[in-house]
C-alpha cells in the first residue's frame, strides 16, 4: 500500500491528531525517557522535564538553544530550502510504507506523506516535530529509514548527527542522505560545512556504505549554474548587464530551464554539451554529495541507552554545567571544611602555646582530669611527711597554707574594668567544651571581647577550677554569678553561646561590624554549621538558620530574662544589643517580639559539636 500524499495544509486539529499518532515513536531528548501530554506540554517521566506544545507541533529542544532563536515559526520560503522530494527519497518512502519514515530537515516542503515524521529545527507548514539534529527525541529503533537532503551543510554537529541517525533507525534500516559539496554559502541560520564524498561517509562510517556517489540533480552544470547566478546577482546592474550580455548569459538560461524541466528544442546541444564532462570530473566539479547507508550491527560508541543521557555535543553541553555546578558546590563545601579544620588545628596547637606563654611554669595539669590529681598529691604528701623532719614539715605546711589563701579573686581584679565590645555568656557543661570555645575566642581576628562564665550550684570541680585557670590566663575571662552581676552591669552587646559553641575566627569581626550598620536591631543571630549526633553513623555537617522569633518551629531565640536568669536550653547564638533594649533601674526588659527587631548574619559563625536535632 502506497503512503498516502498530502499537500493542504493541517488545521490544528489535524496537528493534534497527527501528535497522538507519533506519539509512541517521541522521547525526552535529554534522559530518553518516555514522554507524556499534560496541558498543551509534553513531560519527560524520567527527569520530569517540560516541552511545549505550539499549535499543535511539539518543541523538544534543550532551553538554550529556544533562547538562541530557534524553535520558532518561518514560512515555507524564508531562508530555508524548498526542496521537493528526490527521486531516491521518494521510493525509500514507497519501499518503507508500512513502517515509519525520518525527514531529517523538512524545510519548506509543501508536500508530506503520512508515514513520514518531518523534523526541523524551525516550525515550517509540514513540520511535525522541532528538535536538533544532534540530539534527537526519538526512542532507539524506531524508524524503518531516514532521509535528508540539503541539511547536513548546515548542522553545527554533522558526526555527532550521524550517530544520531544510527540509533533511531532499525535494524537493516536505510539512510538516504544529500549534502551540499561545490555550493555558495546559503540558508538560515547558518551555513558550517561542505562535505566532499570522503568526509559523507566518514561521518556514516558506522554504517554499511550501500552507494555513494553523485545524483543527477547534484551534477556540475548546477554547481556551474548556481555559481553564476549567485555571482552575477551579486554584481551592481552596469556589471551584470556588461556579463549578460555575453554568451555565458545564453548559458545560464539553457542550464535554468532544464533545473526546471522546461527545455526548449534549441537547447539540446547546449545541454548535451554540458553532459559531455569527462566522468573523472564530475566528481571534483559537483554540486552535492549523497549517500545510502545500511545499519548493521552495534557500534558502541553510537548507541544511547534509554535511561541515559547520550552525549551529543547539545546533551553534553547540558551535563557539563550540571557537573561544573557540583563541582563548584562541592569545592566551596571543600574550602569551608578545609577553614574549619584549619581553626581546629590552630586552636589546638594554641592550647599548649597559650598556655607555655602566660604561665611562669608550665601548668600542664589544667588539661589533667583533676580525678587523677588528688590522688597523686596525697601520695607525694604522704612520702614528704615520712621522710622529711616533723619541725620542718610543720613549717612547709604553714609556708603553703598562706600561698594558698592569698591567691587574688576574679571579681576584684577585673569588674573595674571597662567591659569590651562583645561580651560572651556561656553555661558551661564540659571542661573540653569551655576549652574549645575559649581558644576560638584566643584565635579570633578582633580581639574586644570577654568571656563570662556563669557558675552555678551543679557546677563540677572540674569546671570550676578550669574557669578559674583561664581567667588566670587571660584577664578577659571572668567567672560570674549569672542572676546578681549581669543584671548590674553596663555593656553593649550579650552574646550568649551554647556550651559546646565553637567560634570561626572572625565571628567577633562580622558581630561587631553588622551590629554598627544596623543599630535598631535588638536581637541578631547568624548560621551554625553542626554534625548531627541522632543519626547512625557519621553525618556530613549541615549548615543551619536559626529560627525566630520565639514560638516558631526549629530553634527560637531565648529570651532576655532566660539569659540572665540560669541556664539556657535553647541551641543558637544570638546577639543582644542591649543599648536598643529598655533598662530601668539596673533591670533589663525583654526585647520586643516584632520582626523589626531581630536581623540575621547570613554567615556561619560558629559550630556545634554532637549537635541533635530538634
Amino acid at each position: 500500500m502506497a503512503p498516502k500524499k498530502e499537500t493542504a495544509l493541517r488545521t490544528h486539529a489535524e496537528r493534534m491528531d497527527r501528535l497522538q499518532r507519533i506519539s509512541s515513536l517521541l522521547a525526552c531528548p535529554h534522559c530518553g525517557g518516555m514522554l507524556s501530554l499534560q496541558n498543551n506540554e509534553l513531560v519527560s517521566q524520567s527527569c520530569g522535564r517540560r516541552y511545549p506544545i505550539c499549535d499543535g507541533v511539539p518543541v523538544l529542544l534543550p532551553s538554550e538553544m529556544i533562547d538562541q532563536g530557534l524553535g520558532g515559526t518561518l514560512d515555507a520560503d524564508e531562508h530555508a530550502s524548498i526542496h521537493p522530494y528526490s527521486p531516491a527519497s521518494e521510493e525509500l518512502i514507497r519501499e518503507h510504507a508500512d513502517g515509519w519514515v525520518l525527514d531529517l530537515g523538512v524545510g519548506g516542503k509543501h508536500i508530506q506523506y503520512s508515514n513520514v515524521v518531518q523534523v526541523d529545527v524551525f516550525r515550517f507548514p509540514m513540520t511535525d516535530v522541532v528538535a536538533s539534529a544532534d540530539c534527537l527525541p526519538f526512542r532507539n529503533d524506531a524508524f524503518n529509514a531516514v532521509v535528508s537532503q540539503a541539511v547536513f551543510e548546515h548542522l553545527q554537529y554533522p558526526d555527532a548527527a550521524a550517530k544520531e541517525i544510527w540509533r533511531v533507525l532499525k535494524p537493516d534500516g536505510v539512510a538516504k542522505v544529500d549534502t551540499a559539496f561545490l555550493q555558495p554559502e546559503h540558508a538560515y541560520p547558518h551555513h558550517y560545512f561542505n562535505a566532499t564524498e570522503a568526509g559523507l561517509k566518514h561521518w556514516f562510517r558506522d554504517f554499511d556504505i550501500e552507494w555513494s556517489g553523485i545524483e543527477p540533480y547534484q551534477h556540475p552544470k548546477l554547481a556551474l549554474l548556481w555559481f553564476l547566478d549567485v555571482y552575477l546577482d551579486s554584481l551592481p546592474n552596469r556589471e551584470q548587464q556588461m556579463i549578460g550580455a555575453l554568451s555565458i548569459q545564453d548559458c545560464l538560461d539553457v542550464l535554468k530551464r532544464e533545473s526546471h524541466n522546461q527545455q526548449n528544442l534549441g537547447d539540446e546541444q547546449v545541454a548535451q554539451a554540458f553532459n559531455a564532462l569527462a566522468p573523472s570530473r564530475v566528481r571534483v566539479l559537483a554540486a552535492g554529495v549523497s549517500v545510502r547507508a545500511i545499519k548493521r550491527g552495534v557500534s558502541e560508541h553510537a548507541t544511547r541507552k534509554s535511561s541515559s543521557v547520550y552525549e551529543s555535543p547539545t546533551a553534553l553541553q547540558l551535563g557539563l554545567e550540571r557537573r561544573v555546578e557540583q563541582l563548584v558546590g562541592e569545592a566551596r563545601m571543600r574550602k569551608d571544611n578545609d577553614r574549619a579544620l584549619f581553626e581546629m588545628e590552630q586552636i589546638t596547637a594554641d592550647r599548649t602555646r597559650y598556655l607555655l606563654q602566660y604561665y611562669e611554669e608550665p601548668r600542664r595539669d589544667v588539661l589533667i582530669n583533676p580525678g587523677f590529681v588528688k590522688p597523686l598529691r596525697s601520695l607525694v604528701i604522704r612520702e614528704l611527711k615520712r621522710r622529711v623532719p616533723e619541725g620542718l614539715w610543720q613549717t612547709y605546711r604553714a609556708l603553703s597554707r598562706a600561698i594558698s589563701t592569698s591567691k587574688p579573686t576574679l571579681q576584684a581584679t577585673v569588674f573595674n574594668e571597662r567591659p569590651a565590645a562583645l561580651v560572651f555568656i556561656v553555661h558551661p557543661e564540659a571542661p573540653v567544651s569551655l576549652l574549645d570555645m575559649f581558644f576560638s575566642l584566643v584565635y579570633q581576628t578582633l580581639g574586644s571581647w570577654e568571656l563570662w562564665i556563669c557558675e552555678s550550684s551543679d557546677m563540677s570541680t572540674q569546671i570550676r577550677r578550669l574557669s578559674w585557670e583561664l581567667g588566670v590566663l587571660d584577664k578577659r575571662v571572668r567567672v560570674i554569678n549569672s542572676e546578681a552581676q549581669v543584671r548590674g552591669c553596663k555593656v553593649s552587646n550579650w552574646v550568649y553561646v551554647p556550651h559546646n559553641c565553637i567560634l570561626s575566627y572572625d565571628a567577633v569581626f562580622e558581630i561587631v561590624t553588622f551590629a554598627q550598620q544596623v543599630r535598631r536591631y535588638t536581637c541578631i543571630t547568624a548560621d551554625v554549621e553542626s554534625r548531627c549526633a541522632s543519626v547512625q553513623g557519621d553525618c556530613t555537617p549541615m549548615r543551619c538558620q536559626a529560627q525566630w522569633p520565639s514560638g516558631s518551629t526549629g530553634h527560637s531565640i531565648p529570651a532576655i530574662d532566660e539569659v540572665i536568669g540560669g541556664r539556657i536550653q535553647a541551641e543558637p547564638m544570638v546577639v543582644y544589643a542591649l543599648s536598643n533594649m529598655n533598662s530601668t533601674d539596673g533591670q533589663v526588659e525583654p526585647p520586643p517580639m516584632t520582626l523589626e527587631h531581630y536581623a540575621h548574619i547570613p554567615k556561619v559563625l560558629y559550630r556545634l559539636k554532637n549537635f541533635s536535632r530538634v
